[in-house]
């Protein structure tokens, strides 16, 4: 049985950290998101 991956995106509230995490979420792996700047941007990304 494969384990699903599972990735730690640092920056994750913008800029080529977004990005990643969006495109990995729509290829449904695992993350795990931080951020710096932008609580709010890291939480719209979370719920999306």
């Amino acid at each position: 049985m494969v384990q699903p991956k599972t990735f730690l995106i640092t920056g994750a509230s913008i800029g080529i950290g977004r990005e990643t995490a969006k495109l990995l979420a729509q290829n449904g792996y695992n993350m795990l998101i931080d951020y710096n700047r932008s609580k709010l941007l890291a939480e719209e990304l979370y719920t999306s």
